[in-house]
């Protein structure tokens, strides 16, 4: 595919955008991750089981949260490239 230079621009500010979004749900992923064990060993001190149950079901709510923007932000990306930077003949050549 041959892009125009408007084109190319758009396509690298929509990268700068993604990489950038995608690395922030990453460390906030990442974040989420490190303190699974914790709840999982009950590890935090003066807890319960029924504690230890909530933080768990709040994590995994988090990292499903995490997850779906994580595929909205992909779809998001995906779309604008199809719908905001390709013409028509470069989308069917696809």
């Amino acid at each position: 595919m041959a892009y125009t230079e408007s084109q190319i621009r758009d396509l690298l500010h929509l990268r700068r955008l993604y990489y950038g979004k995608m690395g922030q749900l990453h460390r906030q992923r990442k974040e989420l991750r490190a303190q699974v064990p914790l709840a999982c060993m009950g590890e935090v001190e003066n807890i319960c089981a029924t504690d230890n149950y909530t933080l768990l079901s709040n994590l995994a709510e988090k990292l499903r949260q995490n997850a779906a923007e994580e595929y909205s932000v992909f779809v998001q990306s995906f779309c604008a490239i199809f719908r905001g930077v390709s013409c028509i003949c470069q989308s069917n050549s696809v």
